[in-house]
């Protein structure tokens, strides 16, 4: 339904001493009242007339109050009332400001069109105060008011209209404390000693996460009752066929319904959500009534007329469920509906139309592709883990089943260099061992926020050289040269010196495993005054720029094969850039395909006023050094 905002009306009555004695023409237009039905009368009997349920006769000045009241045609209307005092000749104002009730109209249209005699009668109750906003014509037969008409009760509050039916208050009551639709079935009743059955439901509708209305539904089935078991049996399932399909439909009414002739899918009609759908789909489309009797294939893209009557035949033989997922592209972007189809049929088993209820499932699958993905990761982090523990423990289970061997046989003296070289694996690899736990355990440190620098005044010229010293053995199965310059002979700086030697030997042995062989690795320290910086560089395979940020990532590797060149768990990067923030630095890396790659550190050129000494010294940490080195040197 397409909505026209109306032109704020400043609707108002004068009373004196109670009673009305000045009306303006927007009260009168909002109301339907003339002056002569409303002068003269005093402000309960106005209240009375617009039928204004538990109106406050004490509200305070200027204050607002919101009620719902009935039109003189018997429209319903929500406004807000507040009242003021003229001093001057003690008369009252009162104020009724009209405010938009878009849903009444809304549904009350939709459900007169769908709705027939023999599905019974339905009426809309305020959920606050359980006053009745609208109703069908014939809905009074179900209080026994069959004499009355139904403006006579619209407006009225249940306990005014109930009859005796106690039980109807109870329900909607309970519709609206659970949110949730009620149903009674086959309900007994008894009106001057005749037996009367119905069904009725209470269905909530939820605004905003709140109850702010019941649709109440009820159908005479007192003959079904009574009638043969034979008859009975044929329309119970009609009926319930029925019922199940509107009970779905209203409470989704909040989503785009449509509805379509068959076989041929031409609209029929729509809600204005299924209007807002379409006109997302195809924004050429001027207005909701120029829709109507277009067939799906004109608008939805892709649209397979033989699948949809290949599925709505499965549905009918209880092959295929309700929903079909669909795929569209919305102003460039990428869409997910559920398409879910109710077939209306009659008595016979023939399908007389198609109702269509859009449901948006976007965020759902974007959702499950993000735990797909993150599945994904976990995956190849718990096989790089798996692959990291099994080759080094491979190695060390082959050395012993050796070392059985030479027992087995004595024959140790005779191949005790041979053991020799297998201890050395061995340790080798214990150190690799060793390192990947410390990994794990301080990538969970800085993970959680617990990883702490033990910050002292460093000459990090000493301790650059040092790390290039000691590295020199580790390179020399590769024939690869190292050389390192500094242009400057002493440089104190505050650093933690076995986490910033743990993260420059991580640079250098990266360097190593992938340069080739006779080639040479440069590290270079130079002073900028305000900071240092350190680069290791080497003229290897090198990088991908589109790889740069991603090696940097914890358990990323650009190979990830098993089979790859150089080992690695993919968390040394990780952890060195870590360590190297931490000191207030940076690391950053160029790099060019085959011609190698070159890693920078910056750290700032700052010192403590409180130093201590530090006993830590890089030759007191070899096996440290050993650790960091261990996956180059492991077999």
């Amino acid at each position: 339904m397409k909505y026209t905002l109306k032109k704020s009306k400043k609707a108002f009555l004068y009373t004196k001493d109670d009673i009305a004695v000045e009306v303006n023409d927007d009260f009168m237009d909002i109301t339907g009242y003339s002056k002569e039905e409303l002068l003269g009368k005093s402000i309960e009997q106005i209240i009375d007339l617009l039928r204004i349920s538990s109106f406050n006769y004490n509200q305070n000045l200027n204050e607002e109050y919101s009620y719902y009241f009935v039109t003189k045609l018997d429209k319903v209307k929500k406004v807000n009332i507040s009242f003021s005092l003229l001093e001057k000749d003690e008369r009252k104002k009162y104020y009724f400001d009209e405010k938009n009730c878009f849903f009444i109209e809304d549904k009350v249209s939709f459900m007169e069109k769908i709705w027939t005699k023999d599905q019974g009668e339905f009426a809309i109750w305020e959920s606050e105060n359980l006053i009745m906003l609208q109703c069908s014509e014939g809905f009074s037969s179900f209080f026994r008011l069959s004499h009355s008409k139904k403006e006579n009760y619209i407006g009225k509050n249940i306990k005014e209209i109930e009859n005796k039916v106690s039980d109807i208050s109870k329900v909607l009551k309970k519709a609206i404390d659970t949110g949730k639709a009620q149903m009674i079935k086959e309900s007994r009743h008894t009106f001057n000693s005749e037996e009367s059955y119905w069904n009725f439901n209470m269905i909530p509708i939820i605004i905003k996460g709140k109850v702010k209305y019941i649709i109440q539904t009820c159908s005479n089935i007192t003959e079904k009752v009574l009638r043969e078991k034979i008859i009975k049996e044929q329309n119970i399932k009609l009926i319930q066929t029925q019922y199940d399909f509107f009970n779905t439909m209203i409470n989704n009414l909040d989503l785009p319904v449509i509805r379509l002739s068959y076989p041929d899918f031409k609209i029929k009609t729509l809600n204005h959500k299924g209007y807002i759908l379409l006109k997302r789909l195809k924004p050429e489309i001027e207005n909701l009534e120029k829709l109507k009797g277009i067939r799906c294939a004109n608008i939805y893209d892709n649209f397979d007329e033989k699948c949809l009557l290949n599925h709505i035949k499965n549905i009918l033989e209880n092959k295929d469920k309700f929903g079909i997922r669909k795929r569209f592209v919305v102003s460039g972007e990428e869409t997910f509906m559920n398409m879910v189809h109710y077939p209306l049929i009659d008595i016979d088993g023939k399908v007389l139309e198609i109702i269509q209820i859009a449901v948006d499932v976007t965020e759902e699958i974007r959702t499950n592709n993000k735990v797909e993905k993150s599945l994904r990761i976990q995956q190849e982090v718990f096989a790089n883990i798996s692959h990291e523990l099994r080759t080094p423990l491979n190695v060390i289970f082959s050395a012993i089943q050796l070392f059985q061997l030479y027992l087995n046989k004595d024959n140790l003296n005779e191949n005790k260099n041979k053991i020799i070289n297998n201890l050395y694996i061995v340790k080798q690899n214990c150190y690799r061992l060793s390192r990947f736990v410390n990994n794990i355990v301080d990538l969970a440190k800085i993970e959680a926020g617990n990883f702490k620098l033990n910050l002292c005044n460093e000459n990090i010229v000493n301790l650059i050289k040092e790390i290039v010293k000691y590295s020199v053995k580790y390179i020399k199965f590769k024939g690869v040269n190292i050389v390192f310059n500094t242009n400057v002979k002493e440089k104190i700086i505050a650093c933690d010196s076995y986490e910033l030697a743990r993260a420059i030997l991580n640079l250098i042995s990266n360097a190593i495993k992938f340069s080739h062989n006779k080639s040479e690795i440069y590290v270079e320290l130079v002073n900028k005054n305000k900071t240092v910086e350190i680069s290791v560089a080497d003229n290897g395979m090198g990088i991908d720029k589109n790889y740069y940020d991603i090696i940097f990532h914890k358990f990323k590797q650009i190979d990830k094969s098993f089979t790859r060149n150089a080992e690695g768990s993919g968390m040394g990067l990780y952890i060195a850039k870590s360590i190297i923030e931490m000191h207030s630095g940076k690391i950053s890396v160029e790099s060019k395909i085959g011609k190698g790659s070159k890693f920078k550190v910056e750290l700032p050129s700052k010192i403590l006023k409180n130093n201590h000494e530090n006993n830590n010294h890089l030759r007191d940490n070899l096996d440290m050094i050993n650790m960091e080195f261990s996956d180059i040197y492991s077999s």
